[in-house]
């Protein structure tokens, strides 16, 4: 039996070697990216207008949907940081029914300049307000309810129970979700902590109680590199399966989803879903020992050059009427598009198609950004709604939506 000991020592070495480099290596795969059944495409339908006064413009970085159960109508809200205040539609009718303030200072002061923020309506009468670190329940006329820190605090306490949380970032493609007593954010940045798995990006928080809890922790790619200072490759998206109670997942620099279960709070990973026009995403330094922790204006410039000029994973909406999926994606661009002020913010973003088994079934390229506006995106009714930009800028009287409605091939 010896004279075997050093040939199962070497089997050992390369089963481990091997499990070692697949378990660290983001990999792509062929299926559900170049190699799948494409039956389904973005058609475009029409458009959705709805008026904006002098005080509104298409700077919007929060929108929300809420469906009033005992109504039955759907309602649209826009954090509006120009006229500081969020702005609510009725969505059938195309007006604007309320105006709720946000003040700067004051006992209800919310400073709402600063950003991440982002909206939940609980009702037309409650609101549910983030703002940088801290959230806020509002009632119809901007008065504070009640206020929670969700950063951490040195003299808290908690601050130590709390220091493997990530900083919340949620926004229109980060939204913040409703379940029971329950409001669940999600979280990005803290680049720069290790290992990057210790932190939890999913932050839950009961607003009746204020009792705080966290899950999901950071998968191993972002301890394999280093994505950038600006960190834009760190997002975390995520869009509410109605039917099913769970959150779809996925991150910037990362094809795989996740789903985040709201009963047990348990969260699973999906399959590869990727583009056909893009394979790997590469981190902007291969070694996170070459991470500097003092970042100059060189740098930074840098880091966004390559962080831009990347592919990168983007919003992820679901669509209850024909339970399909969608997953936006940039497409990668060259220095010298990135260099050139006339083609710079010209990006171009492509939408893949899965259904609710997480087969890829189309993949569809919009017009750019010079003609759509990708920052303001929402799913209702059918349809996904994107900002049309040109037709903004010959009429700023109006917030005009393009709508696309998922449509088989024939």
């Amino acid at each position: 039996m010896k004279q075997y000991y050093p040939l199962i020592f070497c089997v050992f070495l390369i089963v481990v070697s091997c499990r070692h480099k697949s378990d660290q290596q983001p990999f792509y795969t062929k299926k559900n990216s170049v190699q799948y059944e494409d039956k389904s495409t973005l058609a475009y339908k029409d458009c959705l207008e709805l008026p904006a006064d002098t005080s509104t413009t298409s700077d919007l970085p929060g929108i929300d949907i809420f469906k009033d159960r005992k109504s039955g109508k759907t309602y649209l809200s826009f954090l509006s940081p120009v006229s500081k205040s969020i702005l609510i539609y009725d969505y059938d009718a195309k007006i604007c029914i309320k105006k709720i303030p946000l003040f700067v200072d004051g006992p209800n002061g919310t400073n709402p300049n600063t950003v991440p923020s982002m909206i939940k309506m609980l009702s037309l009468d409650t609101v549910a307000y983030f703002n940088f670190d801290h959230l806020y329940l509002l009632n119809g006329e901007g008065t504070v309810l009640k206020k929670f820190n969700l950063g951490r605090d040195a003299s808290s306490k908690e601050s130590k129970n709390e220091s493997f949380i990530a900083k919340p970032n949620p926004g229109t493609y980060s939204p913040i979700v409703h379940y029971g007593d329950d409001l669940i954010l999600m979280c990005s940045y803290n680049s720069m902590a290790e290992p990057q798995t210790m932190l939890k990006d999913i932050i839950k928080i009961n607003y009746k109680t204020g009792k705080k809890s966290a899950y999901f922790n950071r998968p191993q790619i972002f301890d394999y590199g280093y994505w950038g200072y600006n960190e834009k490759l760190y997002y975390l998206y995520g869009a509410l399966n109605t039917k099913e109670n769970k959150v779809i997942l996925g991150y910037a620099a990362e094809p795989f989803l996740y789903s985040y279960d709201l009963k047990n709070n348990r969260v699973k990973k999906e399959p590869f879903i990727g583009s056909q026009f893009f394979e790997e995403i590469n981190p902007f330094l291969k070694n996170r020992e070459d991470v500097q922790k003092r970042i100059d204006g060189e740098l930074m410039a840098k880091s966004a050059e390559h962080e831009i000029c990347n592919p990168s994973y983007y919003a992820i909406f679901y669509d209850d009427k024909s339970d399909t999926y969608i997953r936006a994606a940039f497409l990668p661009r060259t220095k010298e598009e990135y260099r050139n002020p006339e083609k710079r913010f010209k990006f171009k973003c492509t939408f893949l198609l899965f259904d609710h088994n997480f087969n890829k079934t189309g993949e569809q390229v919009l017009p750019d950004f010079s003609v759509l506006d990708f920052r303001l995106m929402f799913m209702l009714n059918g349809y996904l709604h994107v900002l049309n930009r040109e037709k903004y800028n010959n009429n700023n009287d109006k917030l005009f939506f393009d709508r696309y409605q998922i449509v088989k091939k024939p």
